[in-house]
């Protein structure tokens, strides 16, 4: 079902730890191996401090890192296991780097083709005629629905839903961001944290589209 609707793809991994910005480098990337040194060359370094890294390589991979955390991003679906494979290279090689917590996130920006079909989706999703009487024509923004779990390596999700951003062009669109967030114990570090990503990278994508698939299905049959 979410292929009919689907879009654009993004992916994202997020590390929550104790990091030092200033060595994310796309240099330091390609002194490890870890990129062509061609790629480091031709990166676009926006910030590179002891407080925060910023930079792209080439069209496919953005990168953020603070003090308490690692942001991976691509949104081309070619790119999808190259960033998975170059965040765990990373923290196999910082191993010792202390890692609280992992994020595995998976978006979707779904074009809903038409005005009737949008507004179907919010109507759907939250009764609109519950607010007719205090509102004048009411529609929905933005919904979150998360589901907590003790399991152990089972993650937090947080679903979230909300129109799709205005520059990425999608007619009608909504965006689903599903967050897999996994906790992990108590002086875990990045071996352990690149070991979770290898582990759950791929049940992650797959619950994560059989979520949005399961819910246009119930909405447009």
């Amino acid at each position: 079902m979410i292929d009919k609707y689907l879009e654009i793809e993004t992916r994202g991994l997020v590390f929550l730890g104790d990091f030092n910005p200033s060595i994310f480098h796309p240099y330091w990337l390609a002194s490890k191996d870890l990129i062509q040194e061609e790629e480091a060359k031709n990166a676009k370094i926006e910030i590179v401090m002891n407080e925060l890294s910023r930079f792209q390589l080439g069209e496919w991979l953005s990168v953020e890192v603070s003090r308490n955390r690692c942001d991976f991003k691509t949104m081309k679906k070619p790119y999808f296991y190259p960033m998975r494979d170059l965040a765990i290279n990373i923290f196999k090689v910082l191993n010792e780097t202390p890692i609280r917590a992992v994020g595995i996130n998976n978006v979707y920006d779904l074009s809903l083709k038409n005005a009737e079909n949008y507004y179907n989706f919010g109507d759907r999703m939250a009764p609109l005629n519950n607010w007719n009487d205090i509102l004048t024509s009411p529609r929905l923004l933005n919904i979150e629905i998360i589901e907590s779990t003790e399991a152990e390596n089972t993650p937090f999700k947080r679903v979230s839903i909300s129109p799709s951003e205005p520059e990425l062009k999608v007619n009608f669109g909504i965006n689903f961001n599903i967050n897999n967030h996994f906790n992990l114990q108590p002086n875990s570090n990045g071996y352990k944290a690149s070991k979770l990503v290898e582990d759950k990278f791929d049940y992650c994508a797959a619950n994560s589209k059989e979520i949005v698939s399961n819910i246009l299905s119930k909405i447009f049959g």
